[in-house]
Order: structure tokens, then C-alpha cells, then sequence
């Protein structure tokens, strides 16, 4: 029997949704229309004097660490007291350093102390859930309102998140104008969507995770302030920033935030003045090791890691890989074996990556392969029941995602779906007990293919940054040194798991200068190269 198929021809097209480029394009026009340009070039501004209105003691304070963290007690009373007088205050919020839970505590006491109504926005929808999250158990229904497009997916919504929106039970999302927003105190929602209600007009703004913002983006919530409001951005311009796929867009600037442009061309924060901008330098998230190079290399040695809980996690004092050779016989331990540890730890994998059809994105078999056995090997790994890896403890950072979906697969098959696999830009913001970071790239001209694309670890300094920054007991990274080694971010990680014996896999002699040196001294020693050179 033949089957038979449809024979109507069908042609789809997809088009550009303008919303966004819309509002963008608005915020941008009231920004100028009312003025506040000159805000975002605080250079240019003639400040008001400054007095301190509100003092807060011990007791005041929601989160009581905050009393004795300076840096962030300092944010929060500055903020307070509108210390930035017109120009946005920054909350420079390094990974780990407590910078949601500073703004949430700043939030917390303009409701308490103020009249003040209160926008608190984020570019996307999770970072927001967050928020408000961590808001809603200081306040009452009628003063918090999240605020969700009709088109938001409604499985994400969680029932706390739910009560306190406007998406009733049933699931359906009530229609809101921005007068109606004017009756709660705090209104939470994403930078482009609180562009749909021109009758909101907040007396404070906050802006999360402003560093991965495009500025247009920004402009939409500024564009709707009351005068003499306070705008404060939070985030970290060392990590990931705006996403612009535009080459002309990006020449004319946008792809940098308005937080870093701040930072990179206004005086008023290059001075590091306490009235305008706080850095939090107290990392509450990664072991010391961990911490060390990204430290160096992005804060100027700033950062202080005073956790004791990766410290004391015996994963941190395990050396991985000399234990995979137990479950594995094929893995052959050939060097660096260090039975102590440490919360570092490279493996070395010399194997081309491969490419399927004409799909741009990479992956690495041998490198898959070698991530499994680090997780099936960490989870058979014998500690204390409070300390046993599982699964969810471990995260699998790799910038392809055709090398996502290989890990993936490679892990459904041995039952481990617990294990989170994802790109850089998804893991940003997160952390998890254990992460692992396959580079992939294990050619030198393919590396400009990187460039052309945006794709990769070596030489993106943010994507590192990021990557690097995720672990809080454990980092595991597995690549190619050949590769690596061409970028001194790269071999400085090298190099400091091989000080700590905590180098493994594929043996490589790093090129030195001297070891350069050597090779020009052999090949001149040759007669047929010294009579060339003679000739020459």
C-alpha cells in the first residue's frame, strides 16, 4: 500500500516582532523630551548639595550581615539618602559579592522609611521572578505588583510569584493600565514590557543586572521617572553584556551597557566617590583557588573570598581524575598525581573537534566523553552523607551548543539528566557545588572562525569571566593546552594547576621563551642553515 501525503504547497514566513524595538525607540524620545539626558552623562551635571536625611542603625536593617559588610551597608544607606543627587547610583556587584541582596535591602528601606513608589526592573522575566521573590515576604498584597506580558509563558510563574501578579488562578493575565500601578508601592517587572504604562510614574528606579542591558533598553524605565528621582543600576560590567547581533550596531556603541560607559567614560565614577558608586568586594560564593585568577585579572585583586563553606567541602581536597582511572581502566594516570587536591583542576584532551552538516557550532567527542567520566566518577565518590555529590550539584559549562546537546545525550543515556548543561550566557548569574568546562577548541585556525562568529573561551575575556566565576567548591576545566596556551588568561590557569599538582591528562611542554630559544639555537647549529643565514 502507497501512502499518500498532502501535495498543498505551503510558504512560511517569519517576521521581526517591532514591540521591543518600538518601546526602545520611545524610552529614548522621552529621555530627551523630559530632560534627562544629562543625567546619564553625570559629568555635565550641577549637583544639588547633598544631606543625609535618614541614618540607619543596627537593628534597622532586614538582612543582618549587611551591619557588618561595609561595602554594602554603605550602598544601602547612599542609595537611601540619594547620595548620587540626579546621576545613577551604581552597585557594582562582582560575582558572589551579595548585589541582589544589597538592592533588595535598599528596596526594603525606601518602603519602610519613605513614601517613595518604587519601579524595580531586570532585561528578563527570570531575573525579575527573582526579585520579587525575595521581596514579596516583606510585603503586603496591596503594596507589590509583578507585572507579566499576556505572552509570557505561564509554566515558568511560580505560585508565590502568581499571588502577587496579575494572573489570576485560572491562568489568564488581568489587563493593567499604569494608573492602576500607581496604587502599589513596588512594581516589578522586565525594562521593555513597563514601556506598555505611561500613566506609572515611579519616584525610584532600580535596575538589576543593568551591565547585560542594551542602553535603548534602559531608556525605556528613565523614560517615564518623576523629577528628582534616584536611578540606581546594579551589576557587574567584567561579565557578559548586551547581546547585538548588528555589526553597525555595535560600532555605534551598543553593545556596550550603560552601566560600563558610565564607568569607562564618566569621572564622577572613575574616582570611586561613595556618593555615586559602591564596589562589593566580599565574595560569599567560591573557594579562595577559584576566586584567584578571575580576581587578578578583572578586579584588581579587590576581592575577598571569606566563605568557609567551600573550604570545608571535601570535594575541594579531591583530586578527581586519578580516581577516574578506577571506574575507567582506560584512563591511564601519567602525571600530576596529588592525593590531597585542590578546588582547581585541569584536564588535558588532545582530540580534533567536529562539525556536523554546515552548522557553524563545534563539538568535541573526547572531551564529552571525558566530562561523563568526571561526573560519574564524582558521584561514586565516598563522603560524608551531608557532602555526597549529586547530580544537580554539577554543572557542564561549554561554549557550543552543538557540544551541549552531545554532554546531553551522553548523560541521559547513563540516567544523570540532573546534571545542568548549558552555554556561558546561560549559566551567568547561577552557581552550582561543581562545575565542569569543556573548551572544545582544539585547533589554532579555528580560531578566527571564533572570532568572525563570537563563539568560544580563548581570548573573550567576559565569557571567561564568567565561566570561571560559577563554582563555588570545585572547578574542573577540560581542553586542549596547545590551544589554551595562546592566551595568557588561559595559561594562567594552566599554570597555576600545575603549581598545584593538579594538572592531568595529555602531557604538554609549554613554549617558553626559553624553550623557544632553544629550538632557534638548534636550527642555527645546522651547517645548511648557518651557510643560508652566511648567504643571506
Amino acid at each position: 500500500m502507497v501512502e499518500s501525503y498532502p501535495t498543498t504547497e505551503m510558504d512560511v514566513a517569519f517576521q521581526l516582532g517591532r514591540i521591543h524595538l518600538e518601546r526602545a525607540h520611545q524610552g529614548i524620545d522621552n529621555v530627551c523630551n523630559k530632560g534627562v539626558v544629562d543625567w546619564l552623562f553625570p559629568d555635565s551635571l550641577h549637583l544639588r548639595p547633598y544631606r543625609q536625611v535618614y541614618q540607619l542603625n543596627d537593628g534597622d536593617f532586614l538582612n543582618k550581615k549587611i551591619v557588618r559588610n561595609l561595602e554594602q551597608r554603605t550602598a544601602v544607606e547612599k542609595i537611601l539618602n540619594c547620595s548620587s543627587r540626579g546621576a545613577p547610583y551604581i552597585v557594582f556587584g562582582p560575582p558572589g559579592t551579595g548585589k541582589t541582596v544589597t538592592i533588595v535591602e535598599a528596596i526594603y528601606q525606601l518602603l519602610r522609611m519613605t513614601q517613595k513608589k518604587i519601579l524595580v526592573c531586570a532585561p528578563a522575566n527570570a531575573a525579575c521572578d527573582m526579585l520579587a521573590s525575595k521581596l514579596i515576604p516583606y510585603c503586603e498584597r496591596n503594596q507589590l505588583i509583578r507585572v507579566h506580558s499576556e505572552t509570557r509563558e505561564r509554566s515558568t510563574i511560580t505560585p508565590q510569584i502568581q499571588q502577587y501578579s496579575n494572573m489570576t488562578s485560572k491562568g489568564e493575565f488581568l489587563p493593567i493600565k499604569g494608573s492602576d500601578l500607581n496604587h502599589y508601592r513596588i512594581v516589578v517587572t522586565t525594562l521593555i514590557f513597563i514601556g506598555k504604562f505611561s500613566g506609572f510614574k515611579p519616584d525610584a528606579v532600580f535596575i538589576d543586572e543593568a551591565a547585560q542591558a542594551l542602553e535603548p533598553d534602559v531608556c525605556v524605565p528613565l523614560g517615564i521617572i518623576r523629577p528628582e528621582a534616584s536611578i540606581v543600576l546594579a551589576g557587574d560590567p567584567k561579565q557578559l553584556g548586551p547581546i547585538v547581533q548588528s555589526n553597525v550596531a555595535r560600532e555605534y556603541g551598543l553593545g556596550v551597557s550603560m552601566l560600563e560607559r558610565l564607568m569607562d567614560t564618566q569621572e564622577t565614577y572613575k574616582n570611586q566617590d561613595p556618593n555615586f558608586i559602591t564596589m562589593l568586594i566580599k565574595n560569599f560564593r567560591s573557594h579562595p583557588d577559584i576566586l584567584d585568577l578571575p580576581n587578578k585579572l578583572f578586579y584588581e585583586e579587590k576581592l575577598q573570598a571569606i566563605s568557609q563553606e567551600p573550604i570545608n567541602d571535601p570535594i575541594s581536597r579531591t583530586s578527581v581524575y586519578p580516581k577516574i582511572s578506577s571506574l575507567f581502566p582506560v584512563v591511564k594516570v601519567a602525571n600530576g598525581l596529588n592525593a590531597a587536591g585542590h578546588a582547581v583542576e585541569f584536564c588535558a584532551v588532545s582530540a580534533k573537534e567536529r562539525r556536523e552538516g554546515r552548522s557553524p557550532s563545534y563539538f568535541n567527542p573526547a572531551e564529552a566523553d571525558m566530562a561523563l567520566k568526571y561526573v560519574i566518577t564524582l558521584v561514586h565518590l565516598k563522603f560524608h552523607p551531608d557532602f555526597q555529590v549529586k547530580p544537580s550539584d554539577i554543572g557542564i559549562i561549554t561554549p557550543y551548543i552543538r557540544q551541549v546537546y552531545k554532554i546531553k545525550l551522553l548523560l541521559q543515556a547513563h540516567g544523570l539528566n540532573d546534571v545542568e548543561v548549558g552555554s556561558t550566557e546561560s549559566f551567568q548569574g547561577r552557581e552550582k557545588r561543581i562545575i565542569i568546562i569543556s573548551t572544545v577548541r582544539a585547533q589554532h585556525d579555528l580560531l578566527k572562525h571564533d572570532e568572525k562568529y563570537s563563539l568560544g573561551f580563548v581570548k573573550k575575556e567576559k565569557r571567561f569571566n564568567v565561566a570561571m566565576t560559577r563554582a563555588i567548591s570545585k572547578l574542573i576545566v577540560i581542553g586542549c593546552p596547545a590551544v589554551l596556551a595562546t592566551d595568557e588568561k588561559w595559561r594562567g590557569y594552566m599554570q597555576m594547576c600545575r603549581n598545584f599538582g593538579a594538572y592531568y591528562g595529555a602531557p604538554y611542554e609549554e613554549r617558553t621563551k626559553e624553550k623557544k630559544k632553544q629550538i632557534v639555537d638548534r636550527f642555527d647549529s645546522f651547517p645548511k642553515f648557518s651557510n643560508v643565514k652566511a648567504e643571506q
